[in-house]
């Protein structure tokens, strides 16, 4: 459903995509950690990156709900 503010179906479309590529970050960033468990430098990289991809995931919805 789009914000309230604004009944654009782009809008709902935009927010439908950003979600899906944040979420598949996600996942890729999850089997990274895993294939690469034995290094940590690189397991704090991919997690790091997760954290980023999380908070952007928050902003996105905060957005949605005008917080």
């Amino acid at each position: 459903m789009a914000h309230q503010s604004d009944p654009n179906p782009w809008v709902e479309a935009e927010f439908i995509l950003h979600s899906r590529d944040i979420s598949q970050a996600l996942l890729n960033l999850n089997h990274l950690i895993g294939v690469h468990a034995e290094s940590p430098a690189l397991v704090r990289s991919y997690a790091d990156q997760a954290e980023q991809r999380l908070r952007a995931l928050g902003e996105l919805l905060g957005s949605l709900s005008g917080q």
